[in-house]
């Protein structure tokens, strides 16, 4: 570094954050309180991570007390990641769920309630129990507000949000040695020049890779930098062959993929081949509409089952048929309280003609969720041979921490961040 030019060579700080999901902009503003100097690079606006996209919510069993409640938690954790968990991993996210809920809160981020006060939970697939917290159909729109919000009234000199610098590259303090660790990163900024910014730490937020796949409900950022950058620093890359794709993107020609909440089917939602559907349309009226669905035959969750098996399941009757999708069928449920649970997917519906509630919607699965990435210890350090890397640290989605095994329980991953 020190044959740099003095223009490229950025003022040293404590931390660097790379990427502004739930994960980085939390552990910035965590690690600015704690009066070390700061800098959070995002190689585009702040509100463009796949946070901002989250529809879901967040899991967790708010009454640290109720064992059976944690127990149960736990076990469609390990449930869902096919038994590829590591336990304890999953026993401490689990525990340690209602505090980090309420950091949110004190964030400033806003969970929907009842009239009786009370928070008003969902269920997703694979859960057996209603533990999601939400934020209507935007819960990951409204954590991303607070935590930015926050964030913003708290830029300082010493906490600085560098938004369209772009990461390239992390330096290492040895050249051919990655078990010397890192000690800052290269990175482009706005108007194309290469700067170096050395720190004490850098930890990668930088979330999935969405974009290396046709279809995914990923943002256009989603495209594996942070693995990357990982990998070509020599740390340890863990367990790649796990994506998790989603059951249920809108299936619309010439459009890119858009999520609808697997909180819709814990609403009542059911999937059907237009076989399915037909069939039921022509039974006699009342007949539950469960009944019908293909999913009965995959998973005794029906639609409810976890992603893997629901996306699975899909695609093996999407082949059988030849039909370019399934059906989301909700024209059983009551379609106001539909629009009042799930207003910005209604409106999207709407924008394609769809009516949500007596229209059947198109799904098909896309790509969703890098489920493995940057080995990592109990505290987030990266691994080189299985061994701490001094300086390089991951979180949220491009870390592999083991909590989600082969495949991530719905609305972990925000608890995970």
């Amino acid at each position: 570094m020190g044959n740099m030019d003095s223009a490229e060579l950025m003022t040293p700080v404590d931390v660097i954050v790379v990427g502004s999901g739930i994960a980085g902009l939390f552990l910035a503003h965590r690690c600015a309180s704690a009066g070390l100097k700061v800098a959070l690079v995002t190689k585009k606006a702040i509100s463009t991570s796949s946070t901002n996209w989250a529809q879901g919510g967040i899991a967790g069993v708010l009454n640290p007390n109720d064992s059976g409640a944690l127990a149960t938690h736990v076990t469609d954790t390990i449930a869902s990641g096919a038994g590829l968990c590591n336990e304890e991993v999953v026993h401490s996210v689990v525990a340690e769920a209602a505090d980090r809920i309420r950091d949110l809160e004190k964030h400033g981020v806003r969970f929907d309630k009842g009239e009786d006060g009370e928070y008003d939970k969902a269920r997703e697939g694979g859960h057996s129990d209603r533990r999601i917290l939400h934020s209507k159909d935007a819960t990951g729109a409204e954590i991303e507000r607070a935590l930015t919000k926050r964030a913003k009234d708290e830029m300082d000199s010493d906490f600085s949000i560098n938004e369209n610098w772009m990461a390239i590259d992390l330096i290492l303090r040895e050249y051919g040695n990655p078990s010397a660790g890192i000690c800052g990163i290269w990175c482009l900024s706005p108007a194309g020049n290469v700067h170096t910014l050395p720190a004490r730490a850098i930890v990668l937020a930088t979330g999935g890779a969405g974009h290396l796949h046709r279809a995914t409900t990923n943002p256009a950022i989603a495209t594996g930098d942070g693995v990357g950058m990982a990998y070509r620093a020599g740390a340890d890359i863990k367990d790649m062959e796990f994506i998790q794709f989603h059951p249920t993107s809108l299936a619309i020609s010439d459009t890119k993929p858009f999520l609808i909440t697997e909180a819709m089917r814990g609403h009542g939602a059911i999937l059907m081949t237009k076989s399915n559907y037909s069939d039921w349309k022509i039974t006699d009226e009342g007949a539950n509409p469960e009944n019908f669905s293909y999913m009965k035959d995959y998973s005794p969750l029906g639609s409810l089952g976890t992603r893997d098996i629901v996306a699975r399941a899909t695609d093996t009757e999407l082949k059988r048929s030849g039909d370019r999708n399934v059906i989301l069928v909700t024209e059983h449920l009551d379609a106001t309280d539909l629009r009042h649970h799930f207003p910005m997917i209604a409106n999207h519906l709407s924008s394609h003609g769809i009516s949500l509630g007596p229209d059947p919607i198109p799904v098909v699965p896309a790509a969703h969720y890098m489920v493995g990435g940057i080995a990592v210890d109990e505290i987030g350090r990266a691994l080189v041979n299985g061994v701490k890397m001094s300086g390089l640290y991951a979180i949220g989605e491009v870390a592999c921490t083991g909590l989600h095994g082969a495949n991530r329980l719905a609305s972990n991953s925000l608890l995970e961040t």
